[in-house]
């Protein structure tokens, strides 16, 4: 259905109101609600898949002359809609995109352990969760020359929070863009396919930094997919899902359905915060083994090119912040990072300049904190882009982030990793559509993929010239660890795991308790997934059950069952076993004394070992989960909490894997305070 699209005042969060010209629109224009075509005659009427907020304007002033397609989007694309257009484009250009269904193509796969590839899932009123498949998005040129593990590899995080949309808008468009580019290149176009108005041909192909692009720097997009391979992963499709509007969604969601922020939520080196597990997320956890499968098994050298996670903020003084991953670099990586950045920049400058509320770097306020709108003062134009360190440029860090694990070479992807941060994202109450400001975000996106691709796929010899006398100081002294790994006991591999318990609760006061048995008992549990799924009268959002949660689910180890002593499941290799006794427990068959309520435990008894929060209570949570390795034999509580005032199932499930795979307490390292000068003389 096609109908006209009102743009509406909108606010920031924190009430920072913007500038009136902001919100200054043209007379409405008749748009499709999103639009998405599906078929053949809406591409014909539309002019692309996913047109852009200004397709319809043709360059008119103050307006991208850079937008595609033929009306302008009216709204955020959502879940389903992007999967239909995404499926229609695959169908449009089988050649060069593969729509990925990671549960369906890898779920059985034997080098994935039965991992689910689907999200933690928003709540229903019965207490049960809708769960969606992970998705994963190939761009890739299948007729090239160039053998598929010698293209450099790339991926491309979209919107990992749920709230920060300017990912998703820019690189689904980012998508079509390259496939229609190279479609056209090779004259492999359907007849629907309008390559003059796309300014691609065999004759004069499209380069991805065109029309800046005055060095041909760039490749043209054919080149680029006959040697590379784009992954553009959608990342949280619960988020997502929470603000759609037609199902009466209030806002998009930050978090995935458990309330877990999934950019804290990655193996990465050095400090890790405690409130987070690495890889806990069935999202997370679920992308990235796959993508690290694609690494060892799809690449020449284990490694991706590069890779950037998309976000957004709110304000700053800058339209987009690229920050630099934290991972450890010699000088040839540092090097292509920081020539990447410089190339966004350049690019950005004449890519985004066409909008009033951006400048040049000569021409923007300079060093404010951020922009501020309204009453009469603005610092308006904010400035295209500004790059550096994390904590040059946004002044906080995390541990976690994803960019930062695609950095790292043996714990990630050892590519270039990069974060962006998109300003005027989420803007309250997270789901207002601007098209002025969604155009720019969707542009300043693709010239930071475009731009991070001709940098990696144009590598030039990285050299370093010193001037004058070098010398430096040989520290013979080095620091070295052979890492702690746990050592299972030996003749326990024929033991079963342990039966799943489950049970629900009237409320979360009542807390839950329940035994784990071990190998005294005849079983052998090597990880344990804690998982309650709740209700909550105060609910907003999707369906009356959608659950506001502002507490913890904690969960505590109380102790052996009464009459036993502890027995260490796991040891350290240094350590010893501990001398345990099994008292007479009634019927000792497999059931007993594994259900709900084992025992009376105490709070004097007990010791936290498991916390998962809710970070936002605005944010609609199914429920929480905690995942143990090793767990002890013994009687475990999850901890009484009055705030969750509607019916909660528990599920404690029992594998013979870890719960949380691959992560050992501290990996080996050996290092010296003069590596690095050692690294950068085969660069001199």
């Amino acid at each position: 259905m096609v109908r006209v699209a009102v743009r509406r005042p909108f606010s920031l969060v924190l009430g920072v109101a913007l500038v009136a010209a902001l919100l200054v629109a043209s007379p409405p224009t008749p748009v499709a609600a999103t639009p998405v075509a599906t078929h053949d005659a809406l591409y014909a009427a539309f002019g692309r898949v996913f047109p852009d907020p200004h397709g319809c304007f043709q360059g008119a002033p103050t307006k991208s002359p850079y937008a595609n397609g033929d009306v302008c989007a009216g709204q955020y694309v959502q879940w389903d809609e992007a999967m239909a257009g995404l499926a229609y484009l695959e169908q449009l250009f089988p050649r060069y995109v593969q729509v990925i269904n990671l549960r369906e193509q890898y779920g059985d796969h034997r080098d994935f352990n039965g991992e689910s590839f689907r999200t933690a899932g928003l709540p229903r009123e019965d207490l049960s969760r809708d769960q969606k498949d992970l998705y994963a998005v190939k761009v890739t040129d299948t007729r090239s020359s160039t053998p598929e593990e010698d293209r450099e590899h790339f991926v491309y995080s979209l919107s990992i929070h749920g709230i920060e949309r300017a990912g998703l808008e820019g690189g689904i468009r980012a998508i079509e863009d390259l496939a229609t580019w190279a479609a056209c290149e090779h004259a492999s176009a359907p007849a629907t396919v309008d390559c003059a108005a796309e300014g691609a041909s065999p004759e004069d192909p499209r380069r991805l930094l065109d029309p800046f692009d005055e060095e041909g720097r760039s490749p043209t997009a054919g080149e680029a997919l006959g040697d590379g391979v784009m992954l553009f992963m959608l990342s949280n499709p619960d988020g997502w899902s929470r603000g759609d509007y037609r199902q009466g969604g209030v806002f998009y969601q930050r978090y995935n359905g458990n309330g877990m922020d999934l950019n804290r939520d990655w193996p990465t080196v050095g400090y890790a915060d405690p409130a987070y597990e690495s890889w806990s997320e069935p999202e997370s956890r679920g992308f990235g083994r796959w993508l690290k499968f694609v690494a060892e098994e799809r690449t020449k050298d284990g490694h991706f090119a590069g890779g950037i996670d998309l976000h957004g903020m709110v304000t700053a003084n800058s339209l987009s912040y690229t920050l630099l991953g934290a991972g450890q670099k010699d000088y040839r990586k540092n090097a292509i990072t920081v020539d990447t950045a410089k190339l966004m920049f350049a690019d950005a400058e004449e890519r985004l300049t066409w909008s009033p509320h951006v400048a040049r770097a000569e021409d923007c306020p300079g060093p404010v904190p951020e922009p501020f709108f309204g009453q009469g003062r603005s610092t308006a134009p904010m400035c295209t882009v500004q790059w550096g360190t994390v904590w040059d440029t946004i002044e906080y860090q995390i541990t976690g982030g994803m960019g930062d694990w695609i950095e790292h070479p043996e714990v990630g992807l050892g590519g270039v990793g990069i974060n962006n941060e998109m300003a005027l994202s989420h803007l309250a109450p997270n789901n207002i559509f601007e098209p002025d400001i969604v155009q720019l975000q969707i542009e300043g996106n693709k010239s930071l993929i475009y731009s991070q691709i001709t940098g990696l796929l144009g590598e030039d010899d990285i050299a370093y010239e010193p001037g004058g006398h070098i010398a430096y100081l040989e520290d013979p002294q080095r620091v070295s660890s052979d890492g702690e790994d746990f050592v299972v006991p030996p003749d326990v591999h024929d033991l079963p795991t342990q039966r799943n318990i489950e049970g629900t609760e009237v409320t979360g006061a009542q807390g839950f308790e329940f035994e784990v048995k071990g190998i005294p008992h005849g079983f052998f549990n090597q990880g344990m997934t804690v998982q309650a799924t709740f209700t909550n009268a105060r609910a907003i959002g999707v369906g009356a059950g959608a659950g506001i949660i502002d507490v913890d689910l904690v969960l505590d180890y109380c102790g052996p069952a009464p009459g036993e002593e502890l027995f260490l499941t796991h040891q350290h290799s240094h350590e010893v076993l501990l001398d345990h006794v099994v008292a007479a427990h009634g019927d000792a068959g497999e059931h007993a004394g594994d259900a709900a309520h084992a025992g009376e435990a105490t709070d004097q008894d007990c010791t936290e070992i498991g916390r998962y929060f809710n970070q936002s209570p605005i944010y609609s949570q199914a429920g929480a989960q905690i995942e143990i390795n090793r767990p002890q034999p013994g009687i475990y509580r999850i901890r009484q909490n009055e705030q969750r005032l509607g019916p909660t199932r528990y599920e404690v499930a029992f594998t013979r894997d870890d719960a949380i795979p691959g992560w050992s307490d501290q990996a080996p390292y050996d290092v010296s305070r003069t590596d690095f000068f050692r690294e950068l003389n085969r660069f001199v």
